[in-house]
């Protein structure tokens, strides 16, 4: 039972949870209803998530076990757990492909396009200093994919979804990054503060935190949403000054643990505003 903890630890069960909402708003977007439905979506998701984190530690192990993400983690047990993360990335490929099949046509194809970004996103960071982008792009698949699981098409509001989803990961990318400049540099990976600096960086954080609640409100008087909703985004919009403000206080490690608790609550605030609306329609 210890081992699992550890292990679970390791790739980060409990942000996996905290990932999944965003592909319920697409589905509810998109009027899913059925629990079948939400089902294959809960493993696809669950799968891919597994899979992004897996080999962000494999591809990045010399990097990533001097990282902040495996603080805690004894050198032993990252070392011994590598066949087991290899395992583990394989059957989640596996099970994020067939659930994938058996929601649609559609979203089977689009599965080997979601592998593909979750496995070579982590190259980004020792490429180009726009890998923010690059992770957001990666995160827009959540919505994007929850909405075309219930249509089996393309559409405008699951492509705004998507947007506003990359727009707010990739500020946040940025913001993580500002706190690690020194361990980068050091690393020689590519980052927005390291190549224009920590200033700029602040700035272009917070203008893609609005870009992100602009295209959210753009897409609420798309959809016609109701108040539920408007709630929400009133929320995340608080979230996202108060992120801010932190990360300009980000000289105390409590103002740092306290930007990324609350934004654990972006996610599931999006959902049960979308999902209350829906329902009480």
């Amino acid at each position: 039972m210890e081992k699992l903890k550890k292990f679970f630890k390791l790739i980060r069960i409990k942000e996996t949870f905290l990932s999944i909402p965003l592909a319920y708003v697409g589905l509810i977007f998109a009027g899913g209803d059925e629990i079948y439905t939400w089902l294959m979506i809960t493993l696809a998701m669950i799968s891919a998530r597994t899979i992004g984190i897996i080999s962000n530690k494999l591809i990045g192990y010399s990097i990533d076990a001097r990282d902040n993400s495996f603080r805690g983690i004894p050198v032993s047990q990252k070392e011994n757990s590598k066949p087991l993360l290899l395992v583990t990335g394989i059957i989640s490929a596996f099970i994020l492909v067939y659930s994938s099949y058996l929601l649609n046509q559609l979203c089977f194809y689009l599965s080997f396009a979601g592998l593909f970004l979750l496995l070579t996103y982590s190259y980004m960071k020792r490429l180009t200093w726009a890998r923010h982008f690059y992770f957001g792009l990666v995160e827009t698949a959540a919505p994007i994919g929850g909405y075309i699981a219930e249509t089996g098409r393309f559409e405008p509001a699951a492509l705004i979804l998507g947007g506003a989803i990359l727009l707010w990961i990739a500020g946040l990318d940025i913001y993580y990054s500002i706190q690690n400049m020194e361990s980068e540099k050091r690393e020689n990976v590519f980052s927005i503060p390291l190549r224009f600096g920590h200033e700029n960086a602040m700035l272009y954080a917070s203008l893609l935190y609005l870009s992100s609640i602009t295209v959210i409100v753009t897409l609420g008087f798309f959809e016609s949403r109701g108040l539920a909703f408007w709630a929400a985004v009133i929320c995340v919009a608080i979230i996202f000054i108060r992120q801010h403000m932190l990360a300009r206080n980000s000289d105390t490690q409590a103002s740092m643990d306290e930007f990324f608790q609350i934004n654990n609550f972006v996610s599931p605030v999006l959902f049960v505003g979308t999902f209350i609306d829906v329902m009480f329609r």
